[in-house]
């Protein structure tokens, strides 16, 4: 028997005894339950009257206590009623509110643009009965990586005033869906304090990044981002070169009005003859991505 899980059962008197205890695996993972040796050496686990048998070597260690593992439907119900009331306390929203705001927000997740619309009119309309919003960026932060945007621009269309904080702390999201998203909604909230942060978007390694954060650049009027839009119109993507070609049109409509650039020849030039140049211009080569490419979130 592994010498570990012999210590263990001298300490706790577990040999061929039955007793309520917890078990520790090596793994981590725990159980709580009626646990017996077997005869082989490995570990009966009666969890609540479903059984598991673990190999010694499984095990890290055994702790005594009166935890079989059985449901308590008492202490279920306490736990609840404590986690209710703390809820009601953070987010202001009573249980039957807080029901109904959730489930028109995982309705969000409906592939149709209309019914998405409709479900943020809903929303909108408790809105303006009872601030939902600290709920819905309590919740944000527990969901789904790939439902995350749409609750995030939900929050900004319910109130642009107070969501600012949320679409910047979302820009360095390990989703890139999620990072793409509270860029967009930073440009379209016109945070030109944030074009820093975007302006790193635009080193990202994820194409839909690139493309959110040339527009948010242009939609906060940030000219200095300029020599790092020209040097994306060489990126491998035509999308992200459509981006920042349009990013720059919108950024220079008044000059260039009347003239067609699309080259990336044709914009230098066009750039080389700007009198005075913005100042503090960056390149692409000086900024820093948002997040490591290594620490994106990939589906399993």
């Amino acid at each position: 028997m592994n010498n570990t899980v012999t210590l263990a059962v001298l300490v706790f008197g577990l040999a061929a005894c039955a007793a309520a205890d917890t078990i520790y695996l090596n793994n981590g993972v725990r159980f709580d339950g009626v646990v017996r040796e077997r005869p082989d050496g490995n570990y009966l686990v009666d969890a609540g009257g479903r059984k598991i048998i673990y190999r010694a070597a499984e095990v890290a260690r055994i702790e005594q206590n009166n935890r079989t593992g059985a449901f308590d439907k008492e202490a279920a119900r306490r736990r609840w009623a404590e986690r209710d009331a703390e809820l009601t306390e953070l987010t202001g929203l009573t249980t039957d509110q807080r029901r109904r705001v959730e489930a028109l927000m995982f309705e969000l997740r409906t592939p149709h643009p209309g019914d998405r619309q409709r479900i943020r009119e809903r929303l909108a309309a408790m809105q303006a009965e009872v601030d939902i919003v600290p709920f819905l960026a309590m919740r944000l932060r527990e969901l789904s990586h790939r439902f995350s945007p749409w609750v995030l621009e939900t929050i900004v269309i319910l109130d642009p005033r107070r969501s600012r904080d949320y679409a910047r702390e979302y820009m360095t999201h390990t989703h890139a869906g999620t990072r793409a998203t509270a860029i967009e909604l930073a440009g379209r909230l016109g945070d030109a304090e944030s074009a820093g942060a975007m302006a790193r978007g635009l080193v990202d390694h994820a194409a839909e990044v690139r493309i959110a954060a040339a527009y948010a650049l242009a939609a906060v009027k940030a000219r200095n981002a300029s020599p790092a839009l020209l040097q994306l119109l060489e990126d491998p993507d035509m999308k992200v070169i459509n981006a920042a070609r349009s990013a720059l049109k919108l950024l220079y409509q008044d000059e260039t009005e009347g003239r067609s650039l699309l080259t990336l020849e044709e914009w230098r030039g066009f750039y080389d003859s700007l009198t005075p140049r913005p100042e503090g211009t960056f390149a692409l080569e000086g900024l820093e991505p948002l997040i490591p490419e290594h620490l994106e979130f990939e589906d399993e």
